[in-house]
């Protein structure tokens, strides 16, 4: 697990506990060990909004991003796609202060283990299974500790690309990080990791900091294996998000799909990318 996803698991389970009580509670408010630990996490994250300490503007406007959203899912905890931002939010903070990085990567060490229901050692997670008349449904696939770093891998992609073949891009999400926490070197579990943060909905409507982790991820992916289909589908979140947003983008949108079709992209591909996107592809079939 991440630093940010396992800050993110926390401060949920603190909202979900105390509401927007959590900004003033502190961790020895409460009882239940998750949710003091949740309190203290975000107490860290915002400690120069409690001290009035504005010495750092650009970490301020983070740490200021970070409580507008955690009261905004502690009044509509129903609302889509809330977990993920506000995991890039504060995966942003922590890429802007590396101190702030090291200690909370502390208390992640601190924390108990495991990312799932934990029952005598093993981890239930659910996985799509595919019934043989063409239906589908869910059902608990057991992951033991003691299973090596390969086939862990494997379980968690292939969890991640059946929930993200559904829709359930939120689940696809988590899946896919699992799997790059075992093996980092397979560029489709950042391809696919991009694409489901998307969460099936126009790159245009993305916030700053999701639009940033989807570019971050194919960009890894393309230090791993420079396919031509990772350059379209950058192509894409430059234009749709940077451009329509009249927004900077990272590096001009053109000249990734240029590439793209140099590097013979293919119909099949983006069909693909876009099914998964399901959204409408905005650009011409490759020359």
């Amino acid at each position: 697990m991440t630093i940010a996803a396992f800050a993110t698991k926390y401060v949920l389970q603190a909202i979900k506990s105390l509401g927007e009580q959590v900004l003033a509670k502190s961790e020895d408010a409460t009882s239940d060990a998750a949710v003091g630990l949740g309190t203290r996490v975000l107490k860290l994250l915002l400690r120069r909004r409690a001290g009035g300490d504005r010495s750092d503007p650009e970490t301020a406007a983070l740490e200021s991003g970070i409580e507008r959203r955690v009261l905004s899912i502690a009044r509509d905890p129903g609302q889509p796609n809330a977990s993920i931002q506000l995991e890039g939010a504060i995966e942003e903070l922590l890429r802007a202060d590396r101190m702030l990085l090291t200690a909370v990567a502390e208390l992640q060490r601190q924390a108990p283990p495991g990312d799932f229901e934990l029952h005598d050692n093993i981890i239930t997670a659910p996985v799509l299974n595919h019934s043989s008349v063409g239906g589908s449904i869910y059902s608990n696939s057991t992951v033991k500790y003691g299973d090596d770093p390969a086939t862990l891998a494997t379980r968690y992609f292939a969890a991640g690309e059946q929930h993200l073949a559904v829709g359930d891009c939120a689940a696809a999400v988590e899946d896919l990080r699992q799997a790059r926490s075992y093996d980092a070197r397979n560029p489709d579990t950042y391809y696919l990791g991009a694409i489901a943060l998307l969460g099936q909905r126009s790159a245009f409507r993305a916030t700053l900091p999701t639009a940033r982790e989807v570019e971050r991820m194919i960009q890894a992916a393309v230090a791993l294996e420079d396919r031509a289909v990772f350059h379209y589908f950058l192509a894409y979140v430059r234009y749709d998000f940077y451009e329509r947003n009249s927004l900077r983008p990272p590096g001009p949108w053109q000249a990734s799909l240029q590439y793209a079709w140099s590097k013979g992209v293919t119909q099949p591909d983006i069909d693909s990318l876009f099914h998964l996107l399901a959204v409408e592809n905005p650009f011409p079939s490759p020359r």
